[in-house]
């Protein structure tokens, strides 16, 4: 069975825009990196959890761009984890936007005066 392509993290487009953004140098764009201004080792196996990695500054899956260069930030993958980690938690704690209930009418008495039966 033929794998499922994902746009925006396969394909030559992706290879480029992944090479421009993680270039000798390059520092972790999340601000609660613990390793804050220490460039990222572009020579780790993808494996390991400080390995560099390309995050999406607004989701794939809230209408972010998959290669715009101004959508992409350098990231180790532990910070990449942990930045989607707080963005599910928070969407978790976020309450489902809902209808407002409707009201239910009382139904009306029988025409012999009982109780309507439930």
């Amino acid at each position: 069975m033929p794998r499922e392509f994902r746009p925006g993290r396969e394909g030559r487009e992706w290879r480029a825009a992944r090479a421009a953004v993680l270039v000798p140098g390059v520092t972790c764009a999340w601000p609660d990196c613990p390793h804050p201004g220490v460039p990222l080792d572009l020579d780790l196996p993808r494996s390991d959890p400080w390995s560099a990695t390309v995050d999406h500054h607004v989701e794939l899956v809230d209408g972010g761009h998959p290669t715009d260069p101004a959508n992409l930030a350098p990231m180790h993958r532990t910070c990449n984890q942990a930045k989607e980690n707080r963005r599910r938690s928070k969407a978790r704690l976020t309450p489902p936007k809902t209808r407002p209930a409707t009201r239910l009418r009382p139904r009306r008495p029988s025409p012999s005066g009982e109780p309507p039966v439930l």
